[in-house]
């Protein structure tokens, strides 16, 4: 039997443990393997039209931000929306936050240049449906990055 967490005892513990310094290593590594891609491509735009799905407190947004992407961020959780979307505003950061399920989004098809999924799949119940969506939002020649956990790999944290 799994003990309950609060959602306040969880948003906590996500304030904690998930932090721009933290992940600075490893979404480096995404944003250069992404401009290459779209450079590859001829689709990379440094003003880029980016969609962060599943981005709980908006740490992986702030990152983007940050590298001069237009960055919309949705998540299924209100509290952590909020606290995303307060940092952002208290910061004068322009990263607009909704609340919404990576199935069902709320933009038309091709508002985004990238979409970016990390660690969701895991987490959902229909994931065909998610791509689904994911794809139907991206711009034509767009780059869809999907990532997920892998209980093989020895390194993953979940």
């Amino acid at each position: 039997m799994t003990a309950s967490v609060s959602p306040q005892r969880f948003l906590d513990h996500v304030r904690r443990t998930i932090t721009r310094e933290h992940k600075a290593e490893i979404l480096t590594r995404h944003y250069d393997t992404i401009t290459r891609e779209m450079q590859r491509t001829g689709t990379w735009r440094r003003d880029a039209r980016l969609l962060d799905v599943g981005c709980g407190i908006g740490v992986y947004s702030e990152f983007w931000h940050a590298r001069g992407l237009e960055v919309t961020a949705v998540d299924v959780d209100v509290d952590q929306i909020a606290h995303a979307a307060r940092r952002a505003k208290d910061r004068g950061w322009n990263i607009r936050y909704h609340v919404a399920s990576g199935d069902l989004l709320p933009f038309d098809t091709g508002s985004f240049d990238i979409v970016y999924a990390n660690s969701l799949l895991e987490h959902v119940e229909d994931w065909e449906r998610c791509l689904g969506e994911w794809i139907r939002v991206l711009a034509p020649g767009g780059l869809l990055w999907v990532e997920t956990t892998n209980v093989l790999c020895p390194r993953q944290g979940e």
